[in-house]
């Protein structure tokens, strides 16, 4: 007599089970990594002025290399008492030529004290290969001195 009720798996075919799922993820895992390559990341250069004295008002250039297409999030700040990083956030339209690659983005910065400060940019973008896309931040930081007049 036939019956429609599931049958109960041994614990030796629940065990073999669960091993060809680990192994099935596991082998898709592999192929993930193997098809989609790693991203490349963001690259920054800071250009300084060469001099700065106490009273300037300068602007510190960074240099962001990403696409020409993806939207990009400066965000300078300073540390110390000698700088002060006048402009908290910029975005790929605030770039000398928004559409160039790579971005030139002008940071305006004032000269308080004799000494010296360090200004940081972290940068936010999209760093994309073919149709995938990954969030990246990137962090470059300069120190500038600063003389009396």
């Amino acid at each position: 007599m036939p019956t429609d009720a599931p049958r109960a798996l041994s614990s030796d075919a629940r065990a073999q089970a669960r091993r060809g799922r680990a192994v099935g993820a596991f082998v898709a895992l592999v192929v993930l990594f193997v098809a989609v390559p790693a991203l490349a990341e963001l690259a920054l250069v800071f250009e300084p002025p060469e001099r700065v004295v106490v009273g300037d008002r300068a602007r510190l250039v960074l240099v962001v290399d990403v696409a020409t297409d993806v939207p990009v999030l400066v965000t300078p700040t300073h540390e110390g008492s000698a700088i002060e990083v006048v402009r908290g956030r910029l975005a790929r339209a605030d770039a000398v030529e928004p559409g160039a690659r790579p971005l030139r983005f002008p940071i305006p910065i004032v000269a308080r004290e004799r000494g010296t400060g360090v200004v940081r940019a972290t940068v936010t973008s999209f760093v994309c290969e073919g149709e995938v896309c990954d969030a990246v931040e990137e962090e470059a930081r300069v120190t500038i001195r600063v003389e009396e007049r």
